[in-house]
């Protein structure tokens, strides 16, 4: 419903793990842009926003205390997806901002920034592929 809505001719929606090497590996390191919305919240947080209420557990925490778990596998897979120059924009907690910045950082992404949502609070890690795609580290978390 959504790619009509923005009419978007190339726009591809696929609905899979996204922290799985098998999830789009036709595409890898030909993706210009990444955009994700992770389960995210720290465990020890509960989300106020009404919608959240009917969201599944899976859909909202981010597997671990500090909810960066996950979030750092899929920003692994994404710089797999990128081509050299793409771009990972994800939306986190604004107590996240310098672990997802720190993240992307050991990744050996580039240009990494943080930018706010409409009500300004510091909410989405921008962050760039090197012109080498392969990872310099290892993110377990």
């Amino acid at each position: 419903q959504n790619r009509e809505l923005v009419g978007v001719p190339r726009l591809h929606l696929e609905r899979a793990d996204a922290t799985d090497p098998a999830t789009l590996a036709r595409l890898d390191g030909t993706v210009d842009v990444v955009v994700t919305n992770p389960p995210y919240v720290p465990a020890d947080e509960m989300p106020t926003q009404p919608e959240a209420s009917a969201d599944p557990h899976v859909a909202l925490y981010g597997g671990s205390p500090d909810g960066t778990e996950i979030p750092a596998r899929i920003a692994r897979r994404a710089l797999t997806l990128l081509r050299p120059g793409g771009v990972l924009l994800m939306e986190h907690s604004p107590t996240q901002e310098e672990a997802m910045a720190a993240i992307a950082a050991e990744l050996g992404m580039t240009e990494i920034s943080t930018l706010p949502d409409l009500a300004g609070r510091r909410r989405f890690l921008h962050a760039r592929a090197p012109e080498s795609t392969k990872p310099t580290a290892s993110v377990t978390q």
